[in-house]
């Protein structure tokens, strides 16, 4: 594991941002997935955001590396959430962040959700902020997307998850009247993939434009042929079915569909594994699809911190959830893993098939 020890003077604009807890990571760059020019623009990003545990890297495959998105999470635990609603007086929030379109709503939001007068608690236990590339090389530190993660109040209540969601969410995130069809279209989507499939996120679309609600259903991979033909999606569902049939079985899969609120033809299938065995097996099949190159498919199945994992199974977080030290100091005592996450193969309407892969970090702090 790598854990880099330096000062750092809290009064320098980015010592309670991001970028510390990026710098962890600089040296284990894989060049095949991130070119240089574009880590240096993901650096001068991470300037202007806060900091949070975990975060990770959206790479473009068969790019050249020229094409990665940033992502972070936020969440209440590590206290993220706290600090991005602008109440932690020691992790002000970066200059700017609450101008804009966007952020205004995300600091709003979770300065109700942790708060204690907030009844009943909001159905997510995290959100995910994504930031285009595209964005990032013109100078813009705005969200593209942002994602509620609602898998443990989903497998408690599917109904009760999409009612808080649709209801008070995704009104406060974004300006427009309630579309009082999307409850029923999201419960459909799970009612056609039943009773094998479960609600693991929700996201909506935000400096990338659209009008579109995200769902993501988590299937074992034995079901996504069929899932995808029941939600009448089925042109690509056999060629599907058979690629998902060479995976090893420890391969997870997650179908993301975009509602408009009917089911837009476009799809994305994400595909990940807890095991060494599974990433080989889920690579072997991106090359063979023309999807990645084998330098690729090198560096994502050599994205971990503990090389003795690369023969067994992964667990997450691997080294369990951090939390954000009290004093940003302390930021450069972290010690940071590095985790494949997953691989997403996006299936528009009008054009050809292609992949990213998803690289995961986040920090711990040792206990003082």
């Amino acid at each position: 594991m790598d854990s880099h020890r330096r000062g750092l003077d809290p009064s320098v604009p980015d010592a309670a941002s991001l970028a510390p807890l990026l710098s962890a990571l600089t040296r284990h760059r894989p060049d095949a997935l991130i070119a240089p020019s574009m880590w240096q623009t993901i650096e001068t990003a991470a300037k202007r955001l806060p900091p949070t545990s975990e975060f990770g890297f959206e790479c473009h495959l068969l790019s050249g590396g020229s094409r990665v998105d940033l992502v972070t999470r936020i969440s209440r635990s590590d206290g993220s959430a706290a600090i991005m609603a602008g109440g932690n007086a020691r992790y002000p929030l970066p200059t700017g962040l609450d101008a804009g379109k966007f952020w205004p709503h995300i600091i709003d939001l979770c300065a109700r959700w942790c708060s204690s007068g907030t009844s009943p608690d909001f159905a997510f236990d995290a959100l995910w902020l994504e930031f285009d590339a595209g964005d990032m090389l013109a100078g813009h530190t705005q969200p593209s997307v942002a994602f509620f993660y609602v898998d443990a109040a989903a497998a408690r209540s599917a109904r009760d998850t999409i009612a808080d969601i649709v209801d008070r969410v995704l009104p406060a995130m974004r300006e427009g009247a309630r579309d009082d069809r999307l409850a029923g279209a999201i419960a459909a989507c799970l009612d056609a993939t039943a009773p094998k499939s479960r609600l693991s996120h929700i996201g909506i679309p935000l400096a990338r434009g659209g009008t579109e609600t995200r769902v993501c259903l988590r299937l074992p991979r034995e079901t996504v042929g069929p899932g995808l033909a029941a939600l009448g999606l089925g042109a690509t569902a056999d060629h599907i079915a058979g690629a998902m049939a060479l995976l090893d079985a420890s391969c997870h899969a997650t179908l993301q569909l975009a509602l408009t609120p009917g089911v837009a033809l476009g799809f994305g299938l994400e595909i990940g594994s807890s095991s060494a065995a599974g990433w080989k097996t889920i690579l072997a099949c991106l090359h063979a699809g023309g999807l990645c190159t084998p330098v690729e498919a090198a560096a994502i199945a050599g994205w971990t911190s503990d090389p003795a994992a690369l023969g067994g199974t992964f667990p997450w977080p691997p080294l369990g959830a951090g939390r954000l030290p009290a004093n940003p100091r302390a930021a450069a005592d972290a010690i940071a893993w590095r985790l494949p996450s997953h691989v997403k193969l996006s299936f528009p309407a009008d054009r050809p098939v292609s992949a990213k892969a998803y690289l995961y970090a986040g920090c711990v702090w040792p206990r003082t």
